[in-house]
């Protein structure tokens, strides 16, 4: 099934995936962290739009042989990697551009392979593990950090908060795919070749003018035209959404929660 990246390369996504980067920092330096990602390590991170893992991974590894490939099918951001990446500091780096499952990729070439906010949009998932999980070394990481997205929440409740909830999935469904993938990867882990390491969990909570909360809208309000096309979405429905998001944000005691993230790692056998 061919796909489209439904939140495309625009300069408010930039922007935006610029801030999520910030917001959720702590959470990919900790996964690296636990793993002992460092210098020498062959990686391979999948889906790194604008770099912000990508150029930090490619710190950590350099020295010792290690590098740092991405493979990204937006040649607006593919084109933005190349032109950072010719910095002197980066030439361990190299960008691959296409869908990965028509990347080449060598068998056995990467101790570490990472993909952040990606695994959500894919449909056959299980092929793109495949593909993944033979360019691992023997005792080589996969590690996937991506939604259960069924948690998110607005406290107070707003009645039109289902209908959001709704629709934010049949619009990812339409290209085939699943806000809560994360909860499916071990098993597909399991029948790609891969043993289960880790599941960790990750959420954020915040008041009106946190960081999460400034997160949270601007997807979901930066993104309701869209969201909006489906059911049980109709116009009045998405007036009447954004109305309340407008008054809880003017609520003093409101509190958002975020999605919950998981870490979810394999190691090839």
């Amino acid at each position: 099934m061919a796909f489209d990246y439904i939140l495309g390369d625009s300069s408010f996504e930039v922007k935006r995936l610029a801030f999520q980067a910030k917001v959720w920092r702590d959470m990919t330096e900790g996964l690296f962290d636990r793993r002992r990602v460092g210098r020498g390590w062959r990686c391979l991170e999948v889906g790194p739009g604008t770099g912000t893992v990508l150029f930090p991974l490619a710190d950590r590894v350099r020295g010792k042989g290690g590098k740092v490939d991405a493979v990204e099918r937006s040649p607006r951001y593919a084109a933005y990697l190349r032109r950072k990446a010719r910095r002197p500091a980066y030439s361990h780096v190299r960008v691959l551009e296409g869908d990965l499952l028509d990347v080449p990729l060598e068998k056995g070439a990467y101790d570490l392979i990472f993909a952040r906010w990606v695994f959500l949009f894919l449909p056959k998932v299980e092929e793109h593990l495949r593909h993944l999980s033979r360019a691992l070394a023997p005792g080589g990481l996969l590690a996937i950090e991506d939604y259960h997205r069924d948690g998110v929440m607005i406290y107070p409740r707003l009645p039109s908060w289902p209908w959001l909830v709704a629709a934010d999935r049949a619009w990812f469904a339409s290209q085939g795919g699943d806000l809560n993938v994360a909860g499916r990867l071990p098993g597909l882990y399991r029948r790609a070749g891969l043993s289960f390491v880790e599941a960790v969990p990750h959420v954020k909570v915040g008041r009106p003018g946190s960081d999460v909360w400034k997160w949270l809208e601007a997807y979901f309000i930066g993104y309701l035209d869209q969201i909006a096309k489906f059911p049980p979405f109709t116009p009045a429905r998405k007036a009447r959404f954004r109305k309340e998001w407008l008054a809880a944000k003017r609520n003093r005691d409101s509190l958002a929660i975020s999605p919950m993230i998981m870490d979810v790692v394999g190691r090839k056998k």
